[in-house]
């Protein structure tokens, strides 16, 4: 076989060229308008491009915000736990006085009303008694 039945693969893609330009020849499209197209595309994948690399950005922007939000409620939330801590211990502390103070009013009470029972047999024994002397006198002298 010689080379012309062979094909050459450069004037294949010779060929395939000068029938897309005849193509777009014919179709009203020139070299400057199909560079203006690549132009353009490739200036929409890099708008696209720095888009996407915006939108990674404003994610680690607010996975951040978030993750130093969540700390800083976490460390409030501690700091109002250790303080309602203090605060119950001190209100226990006051409510264990008053509640000690009562307990002394209770038996100081207690041991009154003890007294007062037995002033009040005391003084119960004490009128018999003077009844019974009153009695006894009165039966004395009426005679």
């Amino acid at each position: 076989m010689t080379e012309e039945n062979h094909p050459n693969p450069q004037s294949c893609d010779n060929r395939r060229e000068n029938s897309q330009q005849e193509a777009d020849h014919d179709s009203g499209w020139s070299d400057d308008s199909t560079s203006s197209l690549d132009s353009i595309t490739r200036r929409m994948e890099e708008l696209v491009e720095n888009i996407n690399r915006r939108r990674t950005s404003d994610q680690k922007l607010m996975e951040s915000f978030h993750r130093n939000l969540t700390k800083k409620v976490s460390d409030a939330n501690q700091q109002m736990k250790d303080q309602m801590f203090i605060v119950y211990e001190d209100n226990n502390r006051k409510m264990q006085a008053k509640l000690q103070e009562i307990s002394d009013v209770l038996d100081n009470c207690t041991k009154l009303k003890n007294e007062l029972l037995e002033a009040s047999g005391a003084l119960c024994m004490l009128q018999e008694g003077l009844d019974g002397q009153r009695d006894t006198y009165l039966k004395n002298h009426k005679k």
